[in-house]
Order: C-alpha cells, then sequence, then structure tokens
C-alpha cells in the first residue's frame, strides 16, 4: 500500500483501521499483518523532580497510566435470542485525556500525569522498513487457513480490494507484492497437462 502524498503514520493508520478489517472479514482468511509505516502513540516524558516532589515512582507512574488506559469486556448481553459482547473503553486518545489520568494522591489531592509530565505525540519504535516503487510502503501479509483453497481465498482478497478501492483516498494504491495463487494455479495446470500427455 502506497501514496506519493500521505506520510507513513497516515498510511498506517488507514490500513490498520480500514483495509486490514476488511480483508479479516473474507472468508478462508486466518490472520491479516501489517508490516511498514509508523505506529502513532504517546510519548510520557516524567520529570524526576515533579515525582520526587510528590513522592511517585516512575513504576507508579506506569501502572497507573497502564491501569487506566484500557478496554475491557465485562462479558455478554442476552438480547432478543442473541449474545452481543460488550465493550467498556477507558482509552485515552488525546495528550489532554492522557494528562487527566490520576497517577497517586497526595495529603488526600489527586495527582495528575499532567503535574508529573509531559505527553506528546510520536511514534512507537519500528524495526521493519518497508518501501514499494521508492516510496515507503505498507505491506499486508494474509494467511489464509489451513483448510482454504489457495485460489478462492485469492480471488476473494481481490474482490473485496476491488469493493475497497472506492473506499480509500484517490492517492492510495494497493498492489500485489506476492501472490501464491499464480504458482498454485500453475502447478494444477502442469499436473493437468502431464495427464493429458500420459494419456
Amino acid at each position: 500500500v502506497t501514496s506519493p502524498k500521505r506520510d507513513p503514520g497516515t498510511l498506517r493508520t488507514l490500513v490498520d483501521l480500514v483495509v486490514r478489517a476488511r480483508l479479516a472479514r473474507v472468508p478462508g482468511v486466518a490472520s491479516v499483518a501489517v508490516a511498514g509505516g509508523e505506529v502513532r502513540e504517546y510519548h510520557v516524558h516524567v520529570q524526576p523532580d515533579r515525582m520526587e516532589a510528590r513522592g511517585l515512582t516512575v513504576a507508579q507512574v506506569a501502572d497507573a497510566v497502564k491501569n487506566a488506559n484500557v478496554i475491557d469486556s465485562p462479558g455478554l448481553i442476552d438480547e432478543n435470542h442473541q449474545l452481543e459482547l460488550a465493550l467498556v473503553s477507558g482509552r485515552a486518545t488525546t495528550p489532554d485525556e492522557l494528562g487527566r489520568i490520576v497517577v497517586g494522591n497526595v495529603n488526600n489531592v489527586p495527582v495528575l500525569l499532567a503535574d508529573v509530565a509531559t505527553v506528546d505525540p510520536g511514534f512507537a519504535p519500528h524495526y521493519t522498513i518497508v518501501s514499494a516503487d521508492g516510496r515507503p510502503a505498507v505491506l499486508v501479509n494474509i494467511l489464509r487457513q489451513p483448510a482454504a483453497n489457495t485460489a478462492t481465498v485469492a480471488d476473494a482478497i481481490k474482490a473485496e480490494l476491488q469493493r475497497l478501492g472506492p473506499l480509500l483516498p484517490k492517492d492510495v494504491e494497493i498492489k500485489p507484492f506476492y501472490d501464491q495463487s499464480t504458482l498454485v494455479r500453475a502447478a494444477v495446470g502442469s499436473v493437468r497437462d502431464a495427464i493429458l500427455i500420459g494419456l
């Protein structure tokens, strides 16, 4: 997946939120892995002097942020003879929301993350760099289920990508890197030819 206009972070977000979800629903697909691009995240820079003044440690701050920033399921809801999974999100989505997380108490006064740290947008460290046509790219690796037919799954993926095309920005291009179904189709053709020649 490439784009001449979009930065690697935006491209990766687009693939994670739009492309990956659509491809994962295709019958016969076991998993959809994404590599390349840049994953957006927030960096928390603790200020040692502020933490010390409030009697907090880095571990306490890290635990408070981790425990307050979760998505959890309280269970299933049985409604109209259907079970629906309920999710409760406590995820912070902006630096301000992260800054309002309570990381401790001093004299019964809550200490917020913003009181002991700064929060800045950034990118997660990346260990895999993907490029295509001389530009940064995002690789979408699709694995089929063990019992699924390779050619059938490949055809279904191609059809889903055709349906997905109008939903993507005009500058985003999706091109195949490696299609195992071409090898499978060639092998089937070779076996057919060998049978016909042998007869």
